[in-house]
């Protein structure tokens, strides 16, 4: 079971609750583990106007191996230019979680917390009445400190195309690169995407 209500009482502020007994945003090794998990989450957003926002959540994960993740997130992101064909965004986000349980057969360090600077760029390559084909950039640098480790860069690209066929049909895929510590061995993940949204 899964849902989500939001509500918003002015132009400026949006509250919004949501949970999922059965989620699929959790470690795939935990994942083919067989260990499932139920999540909750309250998020605060508060728009200053269509260029710059202010985001605060909370999450809580709840795992079948007894294991409860609990992390807080902020955000800041600012549109430093919006024209009729392209935009540059940036987004300056922090967050810190906890483990319960550490000796896991995926990765669950007992804290650890994180600064993250992503920049996107995007374009307007065509459009014509509701339907439209964008492409976006993003490249991303931060820092990870996991407990009992010292800190870390992190680092990544990605560029992703989103085709709208109608308001109702939207397809988003994309590929990345993101480098970025686990037990103080830096990994590197090369990832691929599809999204449907009608």
């Amino acid at each position: 079971v899964a849902g989500a209500v939001s509500y918003r009482p002015t132009d400026h502020w949006v509250f919004g609750l949501s949970f999922d007994t059965n989620t699929f945003n959790l470690p795939w090794r935990a994942y083919n583990a067989g260990v499932a998990a139920s999540r909750y989450e309250a998020r605060t957003s508060y728009l200053d106007n269509e260029s710059r926002r202010f985001d605060l959540g909370y999450q809580h994960l709840r795992l079948s191996d007894d294991n409860v993740n609990q992390g807080v997130s902020a955000s800041w992101t600012e549109r430093w230019y919006s024209g009729p064909i392209s935009q540059f965004q940036t987004t300056l986000g922090v967050g810190a979680s906890k483990n319960r349980l550490t000796d896991t057969a995926y990765f669950s360090p007992s804290s650890d917390k994180s600064v993250d600077l992503t920049a996107r760029y995007q374009w307007l390559t065509w459009k014509r009445d509701d339907r439209l084909f964008l492409q976006r950039v993003y490249a991303s640098a931060g820092s990870y400190a996991q407990a009992g480790f010292s800190s870390s860069a992190t680092y990544g690209a990605r560029y992703e195309h989103e085709w709208r066929f109608r308001r109702s049909l939207i397809v988003t895929y994309g590929i990345g690169v993101a480098y970025h510590p686990y037990d103080g061995q830096r990994e590197r993940r090369t990832l691929g995407y599809l999204n449907l949204a009608i």
